[in-house]
């Protein structure tokens, strides 16, 4: 749980079990990359072998661990603002708080690549610089990119890590029209 975070009205979970399938899934591939280790015939095939196993180990890993660390606060909407936390693998943070006065619009974005569905929020930003600062991070541009910041816009993706993300980047976004149009 997060310390001194002010009331709000929605906050909004990782799940540990899609963390969890997603090492189970990853493991398998793994698997299968020893399998064709042991199995080649070409050295090709050991190569491809090798990738898969280091590739989808290192997968596995990552997320078992995400999966052990429980359910963790992604991101929340209240009066004050919207608190966010994008740490990830390459990056680890303590999350910040987005008051309404910086924050120029929330959109959702939603794509589809083969059969998964993606969906992302889209955050206007007034001030990145300032957002980075509180943070903790050097304004940088590979900086930036780690902490979902391009140009103006904070990228805070749902798919994956929260379950029905459509539904809640709604929700998130009927919030912050709300209290955008309040004058916060």
């Amino acid at each position: 749980m997060v310390r001194n975070l002010p009331e709000m009205d929605l906050q909004i979970y990782t799940s540990p079990v899609r963390f969890l399938w997603f090492g189970i899934l990853s493991l398998m591939f793994a698997a299968v990359g020893w399998w064709m280790i042991r199995e080649a015939t070409e050295p090709r095939e050991s190569l491809i072998g090798w990738i898969m196993l280091v590739l989808f180990g290192l997968g596995a890993v990552v997320f078992f661990r995400r999966a052990l660390q429980g359910r963790q606060l992604l991101l929340a909407v209240g009066p004050q603002g919207m608190w966010v936390n994008q740490s990830s693998v390459l990056l680890e943070t303590k999350g910040v708080l987005i008051p309404w006065e910086e924050i120029t619009g929330v959109t959702m974005r939603e794509t589809w690549v083969r059969w998964t569905r993606l969906v992302e929020l889209k955050v206007g930003l007034k001030n990145p610089a300032r957002i980075m600062q509180q943070l903790g991070l050097a304004d940088t541009t590979g900086k930036r990119l780690l902490a979902g910041i391009v140009g103006n816009t904070l990228t805070i993706s749902l798919a994956g890590q929260v379950p029905r993300a459509r539904k809640q980047a709604k929700r998130v976004v009927k919030l912050a029209q709300r209290y955008l149009t309040a004058g916060h």
